[in-house]
């Protein structure tokens, strides 16, 4: 049967100096991926992203009689078997952060493409992002370090607490346009990076941990300070859905930490959850939100894990474990699967992610690059396939230097503006990010999928399966190899399609369980 009719606006590709392309949007032209119906009968949807040729291709595939001796004989070599009915973990969704950056870079450009920028991210003719994260004043991706108490003496009541220009500017109208736009509610998750520097023993925003005993007053006000924050927010219309217990809180014991942190050890974090935090939300209006433990890589995430879970009031405390994927390459995922044993009914999200200098060596933007593109879409599978619910990216936007950034500590994004042309150009990463925020909606499961013995010796391929609400199966597999490979996929009703997936792609297919 021909392929069903799919109405979208193609990429309008160009070439920097990198292996792959970027798509140009502006004012009023940009590309974008419509929502299809459920596949029916035997239908199966195929999108295609790669390194040569495509974003977002359309194709259709059919099912086919599980018994022809054909398929058979490519079913010896290479498969796919997926099980919906054995389930694992429940996706809470894809997104990114509303950082000043990001909005300072999206106010470069005119309402048009502005709201082009925005569509492409949150509609239904884009990714349909459901998370944000929003950092609790400023981080390193601001134009200046700065909190919301910024006084020279000890404010204990935080009478002198006040929101910023850049909230006002470039954080809660961006939020807020973005939740108009969104099919789904945007669940927010806050995260604060440095406390104010009279707060902290070394009066610095760089390093430096909470004043007097743990888990005393000044951990008490610490508390009280995320309460003020979430007050503020919800008077100018935006409501958190999640807290995390802070950023990265081993970076401050770094003596080459260049950008705002608050250290706290395992013990100390431990206290100020079970404490302090925790009982300050219990006893708020707030006591809705989900609170997320760590917010730190891999390599950390046993020890502190298991010192705030150690504590009997956590399990009633904690509801997540937040990671960032920093460390993904030089530590195994059995650390997510450790914790998943341990703590099961905790769910873990991946709050923060972006290409950096230790992963990807080179300018902080590569327009193009479909390396970090690859780099991205392994990992995310990888978590995926090790109890993870979803994926945070870093900046939703960054500037052609990948900034700006008080620190100086630059880096990539899914999208870059260039202010002199105005328009933005969508990176690989971009796509890579589409192929799970479009495809694999809120409270979908991921499912079962094992490959057969031959394709399990291939390098090169990573795949991983959902159920969705809808009843839906979707598979996305990433060919990391040069060159095409031949697979059969089967299904729970013992249905089977051929397909093959590109070299150097991302694909999802989508199916009708029936």
């Amino acid at each position: 049967m021909p392929p069903i009719q799919f109405n979208y606006v193609p990429c309008e590709s160009r070439y920097f100096d990198a292996e792959s392309f970027v798509c140009v949007c502006n004012a009023t032209y940009c590309d974008t991926i419509e929502k299809l119906d459920i596949p029916t009968n035997n239908n199966v949807y195929v999108f295609t992203t790669s390194k040569e040729l495509h974003r977002f291709a359309y194709n259709e595939l059919t099912f086919q009689d599980s018994n022809d001796i054909q398929l058979q004989q490519v079913t010896q070599l290479n498969e796919i078997t997926i099980d919906v009915k054995i389930t694992k973990q429940q996706i809470i969704g894809f997104g990114g952060s509303f950082t000043d950056a990001s909005g300072i870079n999206i106010k470069k450009l005119n309402k048009e493409a502005q709201q082009k920028l925005l569509e492409s991210y949150f509609s239904e003719n884009g990714l349909e992002y459901n998370l944000g994260r929003v950092p609790i004043g400023g981080c390193d991706f601001s134009t200046r370090p700065y909190t919301y108490d910024d006084v020279q003496f000890p404010d204990l009541d935080l009478q002198n607490f006040c929101l910023q220009p850049e909230d006002y500017d470039y954080k809660i109208p961006i939020i807020l346009e973005a939740q108009k736009l969104s099919p789904y509610k945007i669940n927010l998750i806050a995260s604060a990076w440095s406390s104010p520097e009279w707060m902290k023993t070394t009066d610095s925003f760089i390093s430096g941990v909470l004043n007097g005993s743990t888990g005393g007053i000044f951990y008490e006000t610490w508390a009280n300070y995320y309460i003020k924050f979430l007050e503020e927010y919800e008077n100018n219309g935006v409501i958190f859905w999640g807290l995390t217990s802070g950023n990265e809180p081993a970076n401050c014991f770094f003596p080459t930490q260049t950008f705002n942190c608050l250290g706290f050890t395992p013990y100390m974090l431990d206290v100020f959850v079970n404490k302090n935090l925790a009982p300050v939300i219990k006893g708020s209006k707030y006591n809705y939100l989900k609170l997320l433990i760590h917010d730190f890589e891999r390599a950390t995430l046993v020890p502190y894990v298991l010192q705030i879970m150690n504590e009997p009031d956590a399990q009633t405390n904690v509801d997540g474990i937040a990671l960032h994927w920093y460390s993904d390459p030089f530590v195994s995922p059995a650390v997510q699967d450790i914790v998943h044993l341990l703590y099961g009914n905790k769910f873990q999200l991946t709050t923060e992610a972006c290409i950096v200098k230790d992963i990807s060596p080179g300018p902080p933007v590569v327009l193009g690059s479909w390396i970090r593109a690859n780099a991205y879409a392994y990992y995310i599978i990888q978590n995926l396939q090790h109890w993870d619910s979803g994926w945070i990216d870093w900046n939703l936007v960054l500037d052609l230097e990948g900034g700006p950034n008080w620190a100086n500590n630059f880096v990539d994004a899914p999208i870059i503006v260039n202010e002199t042309s105005n328009e933005f150009y969508k990176q690989p990463l971009f796509y890579v990010m589409g192929h799970f925020s479009k495809f694999v909606p809120p409270e979908s499961v991921v499912v079962d999928s094992q490959s057969s013995s031959s394709l399990a010796k291939l390098t090169g391929i990573s795949f991983v399966a959902f159920l969705t609400p809808n009843s839906t199966t979707v598979l996305t597999i990433l060919n990391s190899n040069e060159t095409d490979v031949r697979i059969n996929i089967n299904d729970v009703n013992n249905r089977t399609f051929q397909t093959t997936v590109p070299g150097n792609s991302l694909q999802t297919y989508i199916w009708n369980i029936i």
